[in-house]
């Protein structure tokens, strides 16, 4: 394919969509990364999209939060930690002895562990906000791989291989956003949404947790439905919400 033909065709995407993957493209139009890259650097210079981690969101979607414009983990540690504090709460409550548990990269699990406290459980996690405490009843199992220290997780295809020689009861899930009226949760970038997924994939149960800061934003990449987790525990005033939602007081 040309590359004015590549770039028609980046743009028709965005038009409809407003972000796109790197991925999406290359297979798209069949061309190497390094290609699609080189396309995305011009588009952008000449003003015709945003480059952001991992793709490109149209010229005209400055309120779709994307990595460059999302707080850094320890900026966030200082954010609503009340609101995660209950959200975890709400999370433990659900968590039986003798669960293995997966809790998702993020500042709103920190509060988790110590909800958690008393429990006979195994947590498997790909953060490193996540620390064993004094008790001995929990075990943490910490996955390791490509380290992002923005967001202070690990990701990539190492943390993902050794993910699926796992069985979860439970997966706990964050999100940078989520659009009721869409049915959609949302990330910043690419690489932790395919570790949601996969956490998701390889688990009985998966409960989404959102903050009220989360409500009605959307991120640069939707990694799935609202619909698709069991349970969404978000802080909201709604009177009206989906079937699996759940309002934490």
């Amino acid at each position: 394919m040309l590359a004015n033909d590549r770039k028609i065709w980046i743009n028709t995407q965005l038009e409809k969509k407003n972000s796109i993957t790197l991925q999406e493209i290359c297979d798209g139009i069949h061309a190497s990364s390094a290609t699609v890259r080189r396309d995305l650097e011009e588009m952008e210079t000449n003003h015709l999209l945003k480059r952001v981690h991992g793709g490109a969101v149209s010229i005209h979607s400055d309120a779709i939060l994307y990595e460059r414009n999302e707080l850094s983990s320890a900026q966030k540690k200082q954010i609503r930690m009340d609101e995660k504090d209950r959200l975890c709460k709400a999370a433990a409550a659900l968590v039986e002895d003798g669960d293995c548990v997966f809790i998702d990269g993020g500042t709103t699990f920190i509060p988790l562990v110590n909800a958690l406290r008393g429990k006979h459980i195994q947590i498997v996690t790909n953060s490193d906000l996540i620390r064993q405490d004094n008790d001995s009843t929990i075990s943490i199992i910490a996955l390791g791989g490509l380290s992002l220290s923005r967001y202070q997780m690990n990701v990539g295809p190492i943390t993902i291989e050794t993910m699926k020689q796992f069985s979860f009861d439970k997966a706990f899930i964050g999100c940078a956003g989520i659009d009721i009226k869409k049915d959609a949760a949302y990330t910043a970038e690419t690489d932790s949404a395919q570790i949601k997924k996969e956490a998701m994939h390889q688990s009985i149960a998966s409960y989404l947790l959102a903050d009220s800061s989360k409500i009605g934003t959307r991120g640069f990449y939707q990694f799935c439905h609202l619909k698709d987790f069991d349970n969404c525990f978000i802080i909201s005033n709604h009177q009206k919400l989906p079937k699996n939602f759940i309002s934490v007081r």
